[in-house]
């Protein structure tokens, strides 16, 4: 299930200062684990405003970020289910 794939706690902070540097894939990738957090957490809509979040991000890349588009579409498919 996508929702256990967290591995580390990265903090929103962290997201704006990538996102501030200009530094949108990494951006991406703080706003994806954050959203796992949160959804763990039982923040599904919060997790799920952080996941769209970093879908835009990704989607910016093209072919070069096909992977992380599909996981993250999957996370956002995983909190809806889990929302309804």
């Amino acid at each position: 299930m996508v929702l256990s794939a967290l591995n580390s706690s990265p903090s929103p902070h962290r997201t704006f200062i990538f996102g501030e540097a200009g530094d949108v894939y990494h951006a991406a990738v703080a706003r994806y684990n954050v959203a796992l957090n949160l959804a763990r957490a039982g923040r599904l809509p919060d997790a799920w405003e952080y996941a769209q979040a970093a879908l835009r991000n990704y989607e910016t890349y093209g072919q070069g970020a096909a992977e992380e588009v599909q996981e993250t579409r999957e996370l956002i498919d995983a909190i809806e289910k889990a929302m309804k």
